[in-house]
This record gives C-alpha cells, structure tokens and sequence, in this order.
C-alpha cells in the first residue's frame, strides 16, 4: 500500500509541476516514485520491483500525455493563459536623427530612466552624472535601441 501511494503522489506532483513554479513539486515527486520503487524491489523482490518500475513510467507518461492533451483547453487553465498579444516593433533600432534633439526628465535619471521628446516618452540613460526630474536633456549618443542623454546645464 505505501508503494501505490508514494508512486501515486509522485506522478500527481510531477504533473502538477507543469502549473507550479519553482521546480519544487517536481523534485518532491521524482523523489517519491524512486522511493515507491525502491520499496518496491526491497520489501516484494527484484522481478516485482521491475515491474512497478516499468508500470510506473508507463503511467506517468500516459498521465502526461493526457495532461498536455486535455488540461490546457480547460476553461480553468484558459482564466491564466493571456489572449492578449503586444504589437509594434520592438526590437527596431531608434533612428539617429535623434541626436542632438532635446527633452524633458519625466523621471529622475541615475543611469537609467525615461524623457520626454516632444509628445514621444522615452527609455534613456545618462551619459555621467545623475539628472533631477524635470531637468532639460539633450540627446548625445544613439546606439541601436540604447539611448544617452546629458542635461543641459544652465549658464
């Protein structure tokens, strides 16, 4: 009996590990089954124990197999899958007739942070010192999607 239980459990949290994070259930689980085998082989005999092997495998693979075919276009799993897709073209890189324009810190800029250029809102980082919110940029570097501003200092 602890045999078909830990076996059981086993193949449950390894299925399950296909939803949880972490790959926690399923190392709980793989530890289970090999401790339903080995209880398997020591308390019934090497020819039984093979065979609880052997029927273990098969099982977690048909329970597998059922999982991927049926469980993905439940309407339980479908609440946590996103239908929603991202357009545009990331990845594209920023045009260099950016240089040398000038813009707004909308947030402060200590390495990294966004401008504004005109009615666009942009990721930049600085190009040394740190820069206060609302401090007038200028544009100095554009290098593919990486651009590097500097604040213009007031004389």
């Amino acid at each position: 009996m602890l045999v078909a239980i830990t076996i059981g459990v086993g193949i449950l949290l390894i299925v399950l590990e296909t939803l949880l994070p972490g790959m926690i259930a399923g190392a709980i689980g793989t530890v289970l089954m090999g401790t339903g085998v080995y209880f398997s082989y020591r308390d019934y005999g090497t020819e039984t124990g093979i065979w609880v092997l052997i029927c273990s495998v098969i099982i977690l693979m048909i329970a597998l197999a059922l999982w991927f075919r049926f469980i993905p276009k439940s309407a339980f799993i479908q609440r946590f899958i996103s239908d929603r897709s991202i357009h545009g073209d990331a990845g594209e890189e920023l045009p260099s007739n950016l240089v040398g324009q000038t813009g707004t810190a909308e947030t402060r800029l200590y390495s990294c942070g966004k401008i504004r250029v005109g009615n666009q809102i942009l990721d930049a980082i600085t190009a040394g010192e740190g820069i206060e919110k609302g401090a007038p940029v200028k544009i100095v570097h554009v290098e593919g999607m990486k651009i590097v501003v500097q604040e213009i200092l007031k004389s």
